[in-house]
């Protein structure tokens, strides 16, 4: 089964909520909510489109977990990770009471039976009611817990198709959610440091992640000074702004390399800035190469159309945040 079984679901925007006690990270992070998403390519139709059941093996599943773009999740860690949303009340299991009949010989829990059919069915998921905003049918949360993230599949195929991670995908989708929670912006205040400590990801893999999102579109990222500290503002894509993310990017792609230029030395890309920019094929890489000898690293500073800017005089000009990315514009509270 290739394709998933509906163009969008809404999970709980509270499940990002709690730092290390948060359901996603005690779903098991970015591997949890990677395997969560897979299952909806094994959802059966059955009329109620908020109600979801699954049929479907680990055998299958393996096949879908592109956990970072080339890996796969093994067997038992996905036999792992199913047992612990039951725990946590995500998912229910309709195949088995006890998550040892998955294991061969019920007792070595090195090999599981990969083409065990397993029922499973979603639980944890947001009420909603659909209410005309604006002359728009939308979906308004029933209760405080049930605000949501809409994640779209072909979004979700797009990033993997950008050759980016599980880990990009959930730095994407929780800045999506802080662009919700503030009335319509579509825009979320969140430092390095923030992200890090919601997510449970170290600080340099965040800045690599950003770097990323940002080189392909799917995040706009600006930084100035507030009370003399650096303060991020991020604008995430949205399908619905009617361009493409190859289209944000470019529009967006002066103001980017702005953003991109804080990872430089004296014109040098920095390790994962570099990184970065041999694996998206960004432009500018290829001009810079690390010299020892300070005539050749005179004329690479030379080349760097960034070289003369004063960092500060960007942040701290009040009118240094550029151009609104393309297509920005105030959406609907609650759906993304």
């Amino acid at each position: 089964m290739d394709n998933f079984a509906l163009e969008s679901i809404k999970i709980k925007s509270s499940w990002f909520d709690g730092g290390k006690d948060s359901v996603f990270q005690k779903m098991g992070k970015e591997k949890g909510l990677e395997l969560y998403l897979q299952l909806f390519r094994f959802r059966v139709h059955q009329g109620d489109i908020t109600k979801h059941h699954f049929i479907t093996s680990v055998g299958e599943l393996q096949q879908h977990t592109n956990v970072n773009v080339s890996t796969k999740l093994s067997p038992v860690k996905i036999a792992e990770l199913l047992e612990r949303f039951e725990k946590l009340g995500i998912i229910k299991n309709h195949s088995f009471k006890d998550w040892s009949a998955i294991y061969k010989n019920n007792d070595d829990y090195g090999k599981v039976h990969t083409d065990k059919l397993l029922k499973l069915e979603a639980i944890d998921t947001p009420e909603t009611v659909q209410e005309v905003v604006k002359e728009i049918k939308q979906d308004i949360p029933v209760t405080e817990d049930d605000k949501y993230i809409n994640i779209t599949f072909e979004t979700v195929n797009e990033i993997y198709e950008k050759n980016l991670n599980s880990k990009a995908l959930t730095v994407f989708f929780f800045i999506r959610k802080w662009s919700n929670a503030l009335g319509g912006e579509k825009k979320a205040w969140m430092n390095i440091s923030k992200i890090s400590d919601r997510l449970g990801f170290n600080n340099n893999t965040v800045t690599s992640l950003l770097i990323e999102l940002n080189m392909t579109g799917f995040i706009h990222t600006t930084v100035k000074k507030v009370n003399k500290r650096d303060s991020f503002e991020h604008v995430a894509w949205f399908k619905k702004w009617k361009c493409t993310v190859d289209e944000f990017a470019e529009t967006n792609r002066e103001s980017t390399e702005i953003f991109l230029k804080r990872y430089m030395d004296k014109g040098v890309p920095s390790s994962v800035l570099k990184k970065a920019m041999e694996k998206h094929n960004w432009g500018w890489v290829y001009q810079y190469k690390k010299a020892t000898d300070p005539s050749e690293r005179f004329a690479q500073e030379q080349d760097d159309v960034f070289a003369s800017v004063d960092d500060s005089e960007i942040s701290d000009d009040e009118n240094s945040w550029g151009e609104e990315p393309v297509g920005y514009r105030s959406e609907d509270r609650w759906a993304i």
